[in-house]
């Protein structure tokens, strides 16, 4: 809150685009982190009588919001660009404490990186992944921002619409990143490579004579399989079980939140 507080602050007192516009990005920051807590909070209820696969697809409703959110941001940074190119172009009021205060902020963007991006690997968190991937770009928009203010403290005024809409393309793809592979998510689709290492480490077990029907879907943090394996008929159930069991555990083994 503070950071986006100061990047905001900062650009209405300069009136720059370029500050403004990293201010709105570090704001949606502040929406994702909000966001991310109640979406794992909701992920990790149990199943139950209507979501009998569980609730883990809330971190993934989580990511698709916020990209949607940082694409109406983008579409507002590049209509006041393009407002500010063919029309009159403000008065910038950027100067060395402004500078100090964009500066600051890059150390802040960096160890909110990192720990979320730690976090993010160790609980397998759709939700924890999208805004550590918002606080990596964090660092690189706000250094261009940081040398738009210092040029344009420098005279060239123009910099400054140059670094606003540098930020809009970051934005933009990491809006896209988020919504294609949520939406792929929401949608059921396959991890790649699964299903087929799946189908591998079923065949190397004695006894399973058929597999058919792999099925491979996402939900969260975790990941759901289901197939059909086939056996001699005439094999006894406590065997066939066991085969089953012993496969259960190999996929268990090379996906562990399966």
């Amino acid at each position: 809150m503070i950071v986006a507080s100061l990047k905001l602050t900062t650009g209405v007192i300069t009136n720059s685009l370029g500050i403004i516009s990293e201010g709105l990005h570090s704001t949606i920051d502040l929406i994702a982190v909000s966001t991310t807590y109640f979406a794992i909070k909701k992920a990790e209820s149990p199943p139950d009588q209507d979501h009998q696969y569980g609730h883990g697809k809330a971190e993934n409703l989580a990511s698709l919001l916020e990209s949607i959110l940082l694409l109406i941001i983008t579409i507002w940074i590049f209509y006041e660009a393009f407002e500010r190119i063919y029309g009159n172009e403000p008065s910038l009021s950027v100067n060395l404490p402004s500078i100090v205060v964009i500066a600051t902020t890059i150390v802040i963007d960096i160890t909110r990186f990192r720990a979320l991006s730690s976090a993010s690997k160790e609980y397998r968190s759709p939700a924890l992944e999208a805004a550590s991937l918002h606080f990596s770009t964090d660092f690189l928009s706000t250094t261009i921002v940081l040398m738009g203010s210092i040029i344009v403290y420098f005279g060239v005024k123009f910099a400054d619409i140059v670094a606003a809409l540098l930020v809009a393309i970051i934005i933009i793809s990491i809006a896209f990143k988020l919504a294609y592979k949520s939406i792929n998510i929401l949608m059921d689709k396959a991890p790649v490579g699964l299903p087929q290492l799946i189908r591998n480490e079923a065949e190397k077990i004695d006894g399973i004579e058929k597999i058919d029907q792999i099925r491979v879907r996402e939900s969260g943090s975790k990941i759901f399989v289901d197939l059909i394996i086939y056996v001699d008929k005439l094999l006894p159930l406590g065997a066939a079980h066991k085969i089953s069991e012993e496969l259960s555990r190999r996929i268990t083994s090379i996906i562990p939140n399966s």
